[in-house]
């Protein structure tokens, strides 16, 4: 198997712009669909590190974890889920999510 990597600069979270970046970054895997195949189910880990809002650039942007969500849904995905486990100091998980604006996502 040949290792890959692939970098893409997006220059703000505009849903949009995020959007772009994200199908221009899988292009050498194949695309989304080469990845996700009909019926699957997903798991979005977006390394939860820090209880911060997304401003603070301290985890994963929603934006981000919002527009690779409706790409893996767009492939065919049965179910998107997101999950990571966030450090036990930063209080309750639901307050993290709201915090970091991935309730929103």
């Amino acid at each position: 198997m040949k290792n890959q990597l692939s970098v893409q600069k997006c220059l703000d979270y505009d849903k949009k712009h995020v959007h772009e970046a994200l199908v221009k970054l899988l292009q050498p895997f194949g695309g989304i669909n080469a990845i996700i195949k009909p019926n699957v189910r997903v798991l979005i880990k977006p390394n939860m590190l820090s209880c911060k809002n997304p401003e603070r650039a301290a985890t994963t942007h929603p934006s981000v974890i919002e527009e690779l969500a409706k790409l893996c849904y767009e492939a065919g995905a049965k179910k998107v889920l997101i999950g990571d486990s966030p450090p036990a100091i930063f209080g309750k998980t639901e307050d993290f999510w709201k915090t970091t604006g991935f309730a929103d996502a």
